[in-house]
């Protein structure tokens, strides 16, 4: 009969071997082995446990929340009815995601009052958004999109409560690795005992045992306190093909789950789910950060904001179908258009926001007309043998001409886009200078 490599074989065989060389007084040690092992496992099977019983839950939450503002922003924008019954259907599956998660069982009080907290701020943030949706005169006004702005900072109450008891359940789990190792140093001085009084063949079997079992775990505690540190590439690579190399792969198998929900929840709480473009929130942090490094290094830079025109008759001729594949194709086609270093983002249902580094206005206006008319020579196919022609308004403001802050610069390029639209559409407008501020210049 072919043996199976020592490394290979499972902790039973490698037991069983070892008491049958070690006589009488190595039962003992065998036994303490075991406990260990199952001490140390049992730890480590706690850690799995607690990640993917408790943050899941939290992380599903914290994603369907951040999804619930999409609908909101589109119905401002355009009034759709089956945007405002979808935000109202997300607001009943949050309410009861909110009901499973706060019925759970914590075992530190501060995680129910984190979440308490969070379904408390979600409450208001509903009950909020329900008062600019149930008002028939909030499409495009002024102070409906300032309340908009509140319930953007609002969400961020909330997911930042979330996160919190993402920290906390990190926190918890590395209480319990602490706790595992407190059980394995109580083992070492066991066995140390053990192999003092021992034979030398039961130093032998013990120095056997140390490499085969208590190595591999000492690399599993230490992988689970490096991805529980933060590190979410960290994995377990043991070679081994018994049990600890399943645990092992248990193991890599939960951490790559948890680091792709950790990249989705990045993703959808930054990009467009229909276009993959940046999103209405990231534009404004992305603007940002432009006026940010402008001022630091003297340089400026622009904003198109861009609507397709009459895109409401498309919808009503060809179906909401053929409109996503209208948008999608226009996002396509701005990326074409656009530099590496420039950004594009979804700014709302058939707009889009445009920002271009270190681009002065007048190159602004070119890059717009550039734009313009691609969108015009586009054509779209949602049916064989007919195809749909689109033109598109777009208004351009620049910093610092138009302004200091990100509110006030996308504010200008949506007043120029209004001109545009007014002025005839299929054409670009430029906002007026209004702001004498020098690049580089702190106001």
């Amino acid at each position: 009969m072919k043996l199976s490599p020592p490394m290979d074989r499972s902790l039973r065989e490698r037991f069983a071997v070892c008491m049958l060389a070690m006589l009488l007084p190595l039962v003992v040690l065998a036994g303490a082995s075991l406990f260990t092992l199952r001490a140390v496992i049992g730890s480590l099977d706690e850690v799995v446990e607690e990640i993917a019983g408790e943050m899941h839950p939290v992380m599903q939450l914290q994603s369907m929340i951040q999804q619930s503002v999409m609908p909101l922003h589109d119905y401002l924008l355009h009034g759709s009815r089956s945007e405002r019954e979808l935000f109202y259907l997300m607001c009943s599956r949050i309410d009861r995601m909110f009901g499973e998660v706060i019925g759970s069982d914590f075992q530190i009080p501060r995680e129910a009052e984190l979440l308490r907290d969070a379904h408390r701020e979600w409450t208001l943030f509903r009950d909020q958004a329900a008062e600019v949706l149930d008002n028939e005169t909030a499409l495009g006004d002024d102070a409906a999109l300032h309340r908009m702005e509140e319930l953007d900072i609002r969400l961020g109450t909330i997911t930042g409560l979330l996160e919190e008891n993402h920290n906390l359940i990190i926190t918890e789990m590395n209480e319990q690795k602490r706790h595992s190792y407190r059980v394995q140093h109580r083992a070492y001085l066991v066995n140390g005992g053990i192999f003092a009084a021992g034979l030398i063949t039961a130093l032998a079997a013990g120095i056997f045992l140390s490499r085969s079992v208590l190595s591999p775990l000492r690399l599993l505690t230490e992988t689970a306190n490096r991805f529980g540190d933060g590190d979410l590439g960290a994995r377990a690579r043991t070679g081994r093909m018994d049990e600890l190399g399943s645990l092992a792969q248990a193991f890599n198998d939960m951490a790559d789950k948890l680091a792709q929900n950790q990249d989705t929840l990045r993703r959808l709480a930054t990009h467009d789910g229909l276009t993959g473009l940046y999103n209405h929130r990231e534009f404004y942090l992305r603007v940002k950060e432009e006026i940010e490094r402008s001022r630091r290094y003297g340089h400026v830079f622009s904003v198109l904001i861009i609507d397709i025109d009459y895109f409401k008759e498309i919808n009503d001729t060809y179906g909401h179908q053929a409109g996503d594949r209208a948008i999608q194709d226009i996002a396509a086609l701005l990326l074409r258009e656009a530099r590496p270093a420039d950004k594009v983002a979804r700014y709302g249902g058939d707009e889009f926001g445009v920002i271009l580094p270190e681009t002065p206005h007048d190159r602004a206006l070119h890059v717009g007309e550039r734009m313009r008319k691609s969108i015009e020579e586009y054509r779209i196919m949602p049916y064989q043998g007919e195809d749909i022609s689109m033109t598109a308004s777009i208004g351009v403001a620049s910093y610092p001409q138009n302004g200091s802050a990100e509110t006030v610069i996308v504010g200008a390029a949506d007043q120029a886009l209004y001109a545009a639209k007014n002025g005839g559409r299929n054409r670009v407008c430029s906002a007026p200078a209004v702001n004498p501020e020098k690049p580089g210049e702190q106001q």
